[in-house]
C-alpha cells in the first residue's frame, strides 16, 4: 500500500476514544489489558483512536473523584469532543451506580453530541434495539449487585476482626498507640501515625500509651468525677500548667472525648459510624456497635469509669431520675438537703437547672420523697469572715477614693457600693471549703438584689486573711455560684493577689496580710 492509499485510509476510519477505569491502585496491569483489548477492536471496526480517558484507582459507584470520566463529560458536553465513537470493555468499566438511572443520564449525555458509546467485552451490541437495552440495563443491575455483595461481605470480615480486638483504621486516641502483631499475636513494633501494618497477614491492635499520657488522663477522670471540675476548666488548667496534647492545646471537645470513649477502659469499638457503598456518611444506634470487651488493658478503673458517667448524667438535664436519687441518698446521709452539700457533689446541678426541671430545690426533694428539707444558704462563714469583709470594704472605698472616684454606701446594707453613681459593688469574704485536699471557694454571683460586679475575698487556709482577690462580672456570669481553685478560676472572673491592682493604683505594700484582727 503507498502512502497515499495508507493517508487516506486513516482519514476515512472513524475517530474514537477509550474510556478505561482499575477499582484499586493494585489492579496495574487492568488498564494495560482493557487498552490493548479496545485498541484492537478499534483496529478491527476501522476505528482511529484519538483520545484515551484513564480512571486508576477509582471506584465505579460515584462520579466524584473519576476525573477521566468527569473530563470525558465536560468534553462532551461542551463540543470539545473530537470522537465520533467511545469505547468501553464492559458495562461495569462505566460504572457500577447504585441507581442504574446514573448510568444511562452519563450515557444519554453521550447520546446527545452524537457520539455512540460501544461496550466492546460485552455479547450485544449497544445499538438502541428492545433487546440491547434489556441486556444493557441488566448488566447495569448486575454491576450493581456485584458491589452490594462484596460491601456484605467485606463487612462481615471486619466485623470478625472487630470482635477479635483489632483496631479497623483510624487514628488511635490520646494515650494509646497502635502496635503491629503477627499472626500468633505477638507484638511486631509500633506503628507511628498514618503508618500501615509491615506485612498484609500482620493485624493492629491498640495498646495505652506513654506513662505521662496516662497519668493525664487519670487526672483528667480524677478532677471531672471527684472535684467536679467542669471540662472548660480542666482545659484552661492543662494549658495553663503547659500539659503538652497532640493537636495543639487542650479544649473542651478534647476533654469530652477522654472522658466519653470506651477505649479508656479498655473497650474496641467497631461500626459507629457508616460510609457503606460511598454513601453518605451517618452515625448507627448503640445497639448496632461492635463491641469487644477487654481488647487491651484498661487505663481507667471500672470505678472511675461508672463515676464519670454518673456526673455527666448528672449535668444532662434531661436526666431527672439520676438527680432526684441523688437527692434522696444526700438527704439519708445528712438528714438535710442544703445547696452547701449540693455544691460538693460532683456534677451536680445548681438550683437554677432545679428550678428549671422541677420548678424549685423544695418541688425536687418532694417528688424525690423528701418530706421536710432542710435548707440553708450556700456558703458558710468562717469565724473571720465578718472581721474580714469590714476591713475589705474600708480598703475598698479607700482605693477608690484614692483613685479619684467615689464609693457611696447603699442604704439597707454593709457590703454594697454604688460606685461613681453608676456601678454597684458588692465585697464579700469566702473561706476555704475544701474538698478532699482540693482548696476551693465557693461565691454567690446571684442574690436578690442584682449587682455589675462582686468582689470577692478569698481567705487563705493557713493565715485566715485573703489570699486573693475575685472580682465577677455577673453579666458575663449565668451561674449563681462561682467556683475558685488553686489553679484555676472560670472566665467571668479577674483573680489578682494584690487588690489595688483591681483599681488601677500601685500595690506596694499589699502582698503583706493585714493585721490580725482581735
Amino acid at each position: 500500500m503507498s502512502a497515499n492509499e495508507q493517508q487516506s485510509t486513516e482519514t476515512a476510519a472513524v475517530p474514537a476514544a477509550l474510556y478505561l477505569r482499575a477499582s484499586t491502585h493494585g489492579q496495574s496491569l487492568s488498564p494495560v489489558l482493557q487498552q490493548e483489548f479496545l485498541a484492537n477492536y478499534a483496529a478491527e471496526h476501522r476505528m482511529r483512536v484519538v483520545r484515551v480517558y484513564l480512571d486508576q484507582g477509582r471506584s465505579g459507584l460515584v462520579l466524584a473523584g473519576r476525573r477521566g470520566m468527569r473530563q470525558l463529560l465536560d468534553d462532551v458536553c461542551n463540543g470539545h469532543a473530537e470522537f465520533e465513537v467511545l469505547l468501553v470493555y464492559d458495562v461495569s468499566r462505566w460504572g457500577r451506580f447504585q441507581n442504574i438511572d446514573e448510568a444511562g443520564c452519563y450515557e444519554f449525555f453521550c447520546t446527545m453530541a452524537g457520539i455512540r458509546v460501544l461496550y466492546c467485552a460485552e455479547p450485544f451490541v449497544n445499538d438502541g434495539t428492545p433487546l440491547a437495552q434489556l441486556l444493557k440495563s441488566y448488566k447495569r443491575s448486575m454491576a450493581a449487585e456485584f458491589s452490594r455483595e462484596l460491601s456484605n461481605k467485606v463487612y462481615a470480615g471486619l466485623r470478625l476482626l472487630a470482635l477479635g480486638g483489632y483496631k479497623l483504621g483510624g487514628r488511635s486516641p490520646y494515650g494509646l498507640r497502635r502496635v503491629a502483631v503477627d499472626a500468633q499475636g505477638r507484638v511486631v513494633r509500633e506503628l507511628a501515625d498514618g503508618e500501615r501494618k509491615p506485612r498484609p497477614t500482620d493485624r493492629v491492635r491498640q495498646m495505652p500509651g506513654s506513662s505521662e499520657e496516662l497519668d493525664i488522663i487519670k487526672r483528667i477522670y480524677h478532677l471531672y468525677a471527684s472535684c467536679g471540675v467542669r471540662v472548660a476548666a480542666i482545659a484552661r488548667l492543662l494549658n495553663a500548667e503547659g500539659v503538652s496534647c497532640r493537636d495543639g492545646d487542650w479544649t473542651s471537645y478534647k476533654v469530652d472525648a477522654i472522658l466519653r470513649k470506651e477505649e479508656y477502659r479498655g473497650v474496641q469499638l467497631y461500626n459507629r459510624t457508616s460510609l457503606r457503598l460511598k454513601s453518605a456518611k451517618r452515625h448507627n444506634p448503640t445497639a448496632q456497635w461492635i463491641r469487644c470487651e477487654h481488647a487491651f488493658p484498661a487505663i481507667v478503673g471500672p470505678l472511675a469509669w461508672r463515676q464519670a458517667a454518673r456526673v455527666r448524667r448528672l449535668r444532662n438535664e434531661q436526666d431527672r431520675a439520676t438527680i432526684l436519687a441523688t437527692l434522696r441518698a444526700l438527704y439519708a446521709c445528712h438528714g438535710k438537703v442544703t445547696l452547701t452539700l449540693l455544691a460538693d457533689v460532683p456534677g451536680m446541678p445548681g438550683w437554677h437547672v432545679l428550678k428549671r426541671l422541677f420548678g424549685s430545690l423544695k418541688q425536687a426533694c418532694a417528688l424525690a420523697g423528701i418530706d421536710q428539707p432542710r435548707m440553708y444558704p450556700a456558703c458558710s462563714r468562717h469565724p473571720g469572715c465578718v472581721q474580714a469583709q469590714h476591713a475589705l470594704c474600708l480598703r475598698v472605698r479607700a482605693l477608690v477614693a484614692q483613685a479619684g472616684g467615689q464609693a457611696q454606701a447603699i442604704a439597707g446594707t454593709t457590703n454594697e457600693f454604688l460606685i461613681n453613681g453608676a456601678l454597684r459593688l458588692r465585697v464579700v469574704v469566702k473561706a476555704c471549703q475544701p474538698v478532699g485536699a482540693t482548696p476551693r471557694w465557693l461565691v454567690a454571683a446571684h442574690l436578690a438584689r442584682p449587682v455589675d460586679f462582686v468582689l470577692a475575698g478569698l481567705l487563705d487556709p493557713d493565715s485566715g486573711h485573703p489570699g486573693r482577690y475575685a472580682l465577677i462580672d455577673t453579666a458575663r456570669e449565668s451561674r449563681p455560684l462561682v467556683r475558685f481553685g488553686r489553679r484555676f478560676h472560670p472566665a467571668s472572673a479577674s483573680v489578682v493577689e494584690a487588690l489595688p491592682l483591681l483599681f488601677g493604683a500601685a500595690g506596694e505594700g499589699e502582698a503583706e496580710h493585714e493585721p490580725r484582727q482581735r
